[in-house]
C-alpha cells in the first residue's frame, strides 16, 4: 500500500487506544546495542520472570482497554479503512465519527458498524478536541513513562524445565564481531531482497499499519496442492533472481536458528522437536521432502517493515510452546543494517504486553533486540513508531502454525494420495513460470505461421 494510505490508519488506532486508556502503562528500557530477554511460565508470572524488582499487577486498565479498541475495530471491514486521500481525509472522518456518536447514525465512508464501535468510545468529553488531540499525543505521552526498567545484572540462561531466563550485558554493535556484522547483515538483506517475490499481509486483524511479510510454508487454499509457499506471481524475466534469492534461504535460516539456539537452547529444542514429530519443513527447505537442516526451527516466518503496528492479540492458532523475536536497525532502501554512526534514529513504537502493563522501549535500543516468549499465551502487540524516510525497524518472528501442520500431518496419513495434489514448493513457482513462457512463445509462433 502507498505510505500515505498506510500512515493514515495510524492515528485512528491511536485515537481509538487512547480514548479509553486508565493509568498509562509503563515500559521496559533497553540501554544498549544488544538486549536479550527469554522468558518461559513455569508456574510464575511473566513480569517476575522477566524484570527483578519492579511490582507488577494484572488489570483490565491497560489491557481491557486496547483489546477493547481491537475487537471493534476489527469489525471494520477494510484493513485501510477507505481512507484514500491520506491525513486529511482521516481527519474529516475522525470529526465525521464523533458527530455520528452525538446524532446516533453512520456516516458515509465507513461501516456503520465500525462508526458505531469508534463513537462508543468517545464518551462524554468534546468529541472535535479530545480525539485529534489524542491522536497527536498518545504516543508521546506512552513512550515518556520509562519507570520500570531492565535489570542491569546479567544472567546465566537456565537449561532445566523449570524458569529460563537471560538478561545479558549490553554491548555495543561496534563490539560485534565481523562474523556476527556479516551474518545480521546478510539476514536483513536477504529478507528486503525477498519481499519483491513476496505480498504483504493484508488481514486487517494482523496488520493495521506499516508492512507485514510472510516467508515460508503455508497452508493453501487450493484444494489441489496439500501446502505451499508464499510466492506471489512474477514474470519470466525475473525466474533467474527469484531463483538465487531464495537459494540464500539455507544461509538464512543458519544464521536465525544459531541466534535462535544460543538464546534458549530448550525452546530452540522444543521446536526443532516438534517439526520432526509432526513431518514440517524447514522455511529454508525449497522442496517439502528435502532434510531438515541442523538449525531447523521453524517452517515459516513473518518480518514487518515501514512502522508496522498491529492490534493486541494472542497467537491462538501456533501450536509452538515459544517464539523467537528478532529486532535489526536497517536501512529502508537496501534492508542493511544502520549502525549507530548512521545516525539510526527510531525511537518509538514499542512491543508491549498490555495485560502485565510492560512493554520494550526502544528510545534507548540503537542495536539489536531478541527475545523469547509464549506468544500463545501472553497478549502482545507493537505500538506506531514515528514515520522515518531512512531507515525502518526490522522485525523477525519465528513460529509454528496449527494449518499447516495439520495440512502436514494429513499428508503422512495418506489423505492425499491422489495424483492431482501436489506441493507449491519453490520448484514449482519456476516450473510454472517457465510453462507459462514456453506456451506464450508457442502461441505467438503459431500465429505468425497461420
Amino acid at each position: 500500500a502507498p505510505p500515505a494510505k498506510r500512515l493514515a490508519c495510524r492515528p485512528l488506532y491511536e485515537a481509538a487506544c487512547g480514548l479509553v486508556f486508565g493509568p498509562q502503562p509503563r515500559a521496559i528500557e533497553g540501554s544498549g546495542a544488544m538486549t536479550m530477554v527469554i522468558t518461559t511460565r513455569s508456574g510464575k508470572d511473566l513480569v517476575s520472570s522477566l524484570v527483578e524488582g519492579p511490582q507488577t499487577k494484572k488489570g483490565d486498565l491497560f489491557g481491557g482497554a486496547l483489546e477493547a479498541a481491537a475487537a471493534h475495530t476489527h469489525n471494520i471491514t477494510d484493513p485501510y479503512f477507505h481512507l484514500q486521500e491520506g491525513q486529511n481525509r482521516n481527519r474529516s472522518l475522525l470529526l465525521e465519527v464523533c458527530q455520528a456518536r452525538k446524532k446516533k447514525e453512520a456516516a458515509t465512508g465507513w461501516t456503520q458498524k465500525g462508526f458505531r464501535s469508534l463513537c462508543q468510545f468517545n464518551n462524554e468529553e468534546d468529541p472535535h478536541l479530545s480525539i485529534l488531540e489524542i491522536s497527536e499525543n498518545f504516543l508521546s505521552r506512552f513512550i515518556s513513562l520509562n519507570t520500570l526498567k531492565l535489570a542491569s545484572k546479567s544472567h546465566s540462561l537456565t537449561h532445566n524445565n523449570q524458569n529460563t531466563i537471560s538478561l545479558p550485558k549490553n554491548p555495543e554493535l561496534s563490539s560485534f564481531s565481523r562474523r556476527v556484522k556479516y551474518d545480521l547483515q546478510f539476514l536483513s538483506t536477504f529478507l528486503h531482497r525477498s519481499k519483491e517475490f513476496l505480498s504483504p499481509v493484508r488481514s486487517a486483524s494482523r496488520s493495521w499499519g506499516g508492512l507485514m511479510w510472510a516467508l515460508g510454508w503455508r497452508k493453501s487454499r487450493d484444494k489441489k496442492q496439500i501446502a505451499g509457499r508464499y510466492i506471489k506471481k512474477f514474470s519470466a524475466s525475473k525466474m533467474a533472481k527469484f531463483n538465487s534469492v531464495f537459494q540464500d534461504s539455507p544461509r538464512a535460516g543458519e544464521i536465525l536458528g544459531k541466534l535462535f539456539w544460543e538464546m534458549g537452547g530448550i525452546p530452540f529444542e522444543k521446536n526443532q522437536q516438534l517439526m520432526k514429530e509432526l513431518n514440517l519443513p524447514d522455511f529454508t527447505n525449497l522442496g517439502y521432502h528435502h532434510k531438515l537442516p541442523n538449525l531447523a526451527c521453524s517452517p515459516h516466518l513473518t518480518f514487518t517493515t515501514d512502522g508496522f503496528f498491529n492490534p493486541p492479540h494472542v497467537d491462538k492458532k501456533d501450536i509452538s510452546e515459544f517464539a523467537f523475536v528478532l529486532f535489526l536497525p536497517t536501512f529502508s532502501a537496501d534492508g542493511k543494517l544502520a549502525p549507530p554512526s548512521s545516525g539510526y534514529n527510531i525511537s518509538s513504537g514499542p512491543f508491549i504486553f498490555p495485560d502485565h502493563q510492560f512493554g520494550i522501549d526502544f528510545s534507548h535500543q540503537k542495536g539489536v533486540v531478541k527475545m523469547i516468549w509464549q506468544a500463545n499465551k501472553y497478549k502482545h502487540c507493537t505500538m506506531p513508531s514515528d514515520p522515518n524516510p531512512l531507515f525502518t525497524r526490522l522485525g523477525i518472528s519465528l513460529q509454528i502454525n496449527r494449518t499447516l501442520s495439520n495440512a502436514c500431518q494429513n499428508y503422512e496419513d495418506g489423505d492425499y494420495d491422489a495424483d492431482e495434489y501436489y506441493f507449491g514448493d519453490h520448484y514449482y513457482y519456476l516450473f510454472r513460470c517457465l510453462v507459462k513462457t514456453v506456451t506464450l512463445i508457442c502461441c505467438s509462433m503459431l500465429f505468425l505461421f497461420v
